[in-house]
């Protein structure tokens, strides 16, 4: 390989093959005859940065470092670390029993008093109710005395309209026990209540219940052991209602409810309140 190098002397220009010279030998300068070195034209010193690149290098180094505080900012969240104070999913909706149990203490602070005896046992009653476990494989409850959850209405029953109550219901007149149908807008029963009469006892009710539905929880509202139990699944439950009614005893009420039905009678019977309250909104506006 022909290599080009200058006489430091007197500056004339001289080629030599690099093959044949190694990094210790020298050559003479043909004009001057001044000795010139191989080493720095084999391997030249490597020339210092100018400030400008040193000036942009510092430039890129900032950049980077920009760029890496932003991406950590704004860093994935399935890879960034959850305090162990905090949760990215909603709080879980507590259960019933746990409400009651949260309003009996919240109760006891706000009078500053010692609990009774009767507010120590409604805690244990709800207490225990915490702790219980449905009972495995439960059925969807179809209905009672002939009438069946999300059946239409036979055309020929009639039906009452009271919005300022249970909104589209249904008296039965067929001589059973069955007090009152809530209805969807078009018929369908979403309900079937089973009002307290003599005949109904804990005893003969909760039990069947229980064998044929399945237990799915039990909610104590008082120290007297008034409790709701529900049986069957959340879809179509049954509700079974104990408790101390004056002047009859110990009482039960049942009602079969199809959950979905049922919600959907709530909202509609909500949209006809706040159509009622529009117009006479708008009436009272008429006169103003």
């Amino acid at each position: 390989m022909i290599t080009k190098c200058s006489c430091v002397n007197c500056g004339q220009h001289v080629e030599f093959e690099a093959e044949q010279f190694d990094s210790r030998a020298s050559l003479k300068c043909p004009t001057c005859g001044s000795e010139i070195s191989t080493e720095e034209n084999l391997h030249p010193p490597t020339a210092p940065p100018s400030k400008k690149r040193i000036v942009w290098s510092a430039i890129a180094m900032v950049a980077v470092m920009a760029l890496a505080v932003a991406a950590w900012r704004h860093r994935s969240p399935a890879t960034e670390a959850i305090p162990e104070t905090a949760s990215r999913q909603p709080e879980a909706e507590k259960s019933e029993p746990q409400q009651i149990l949260d309003a009996i203490h919240a109760g006891w602070e706000r009078h500053s008093g010692r609990p009774t005896k009767e507010d120590l046992i409604f805690e244990q009653l709800v207490k225990d109710d915490l702790k219980f476990k449905p009972d495995p494989n439960l059925r969807d409850a179809q209905g009672s005395y002939g009438w069946q959850l999300g059946a239409s209405l036979p055309s020929n029953l009639t039906i009452e309209s009271n919005d300022d109550s249970l909104g589209l219901t249904c008296n039965p007149t067929d001589g059973s026990d069955v007090g009152i149908l809530t209805l969807t807008e078009d018929k369908r029963i979403a309900s079937i209540y089973i009002g307290a009469n003599s005949r109904m006892t804990e005893e003969n009710t909760f039990a069947p219940l229980r064998e044929k539905y399945g237990l799915r929880s039990i909610v104590h509202h008082s120290s007297d052991g008034d409790y709701y139990a529900y049986f069957g699944t959340t879809n179509k439950e049954v509700i079974l209602q104990a408790h101390n009614l004056s002047g009859f005893g110990r009482v039960v009420d049942i009602e079969y409810r199809d959950a979905n039905l049922w919600r959907l009678a709530q909202y509609q019977l909500d949209a006809r309140r706040r159509a009622a309250q529009k117009v006479k909104d708008d009436e009272i506006k008429s006169h103003l």
